[in-house]
């Protein structure tokens, strides 16, 4: 896909989700915003609309993963063929 394509906002938006993941604590607005060297303003909206689509919540430390994608992965793993990529990969 060309750069002339990517929505600034939604790339952002997946960005802080990756960043809530990878941390090993809940983290808050000020370090995301930190971290992503965006305006914490900018970040305080983003992390508002990732929780009310429940791909992070909100704890009294910060943001920690939501359960949207639970169902995003249980989509994905239902629709592997395990042996036919088995295959695949050996052949």
């Amino acid at each position: 896909m060309s750069e002339d394509k990517i929505v600034p906002a939604l790339s952002r938006g997946i960005e802080i989700v990756d960043l809530v993941c990878r941390s090993p604590a809940p983290i808050g607005v000020s370090e995301i915003a930190r971290q992503m060297a965006v305006a914490k303003s900018t970040t305080h909206g983003l992390c508002r609309t990732l929780v009310h689509l429940g791909l992070i919540r909100e704890t009294p430390g910060g943001f920690v993963p939501g359960s949207r994608p639970v169902r995003w992965a249980e989509a994905f793993v239902s629709r592997l063929d395990i042996a036919a990529d088995f295959r695949a990969r050996v052949d």
